[in-house]
């Protein structure tokens, strides 16, 4: 039986919750069961952040799946 893990690509257009800050997923890390991802952002400067899914929303993101084998 496989387990399936839904993500956002790296690429998707997201905005940053706290501060309404557009940026883009330029990486995604899997630790244990927890997902987070890296938002790189431009203000002045690029600057990156790690979010969890609900610190952020996506602009028309598709969702893609990966499978685990147990």
């Amino acid at each position: 039986m496989a387990n399936r893990l839904r993500f956002y690509p790296c690429g998707t257009k997201a905005i940053i919750k706290n501060g309404n800050v557009n940026a883009t997923i330029t990486a995604i890390c899997l630790r244990f069961e927890s997902l987070s991802y890296e938002l790189t952002y431009y203000t002045g400067e690029y600057k990156k952040e790690w979010c969890f899914e609900s610190e952020f929303d996506v602009e028309n993101g598709t969702v893609k799946q990966i499978g685990f084998k147990k």
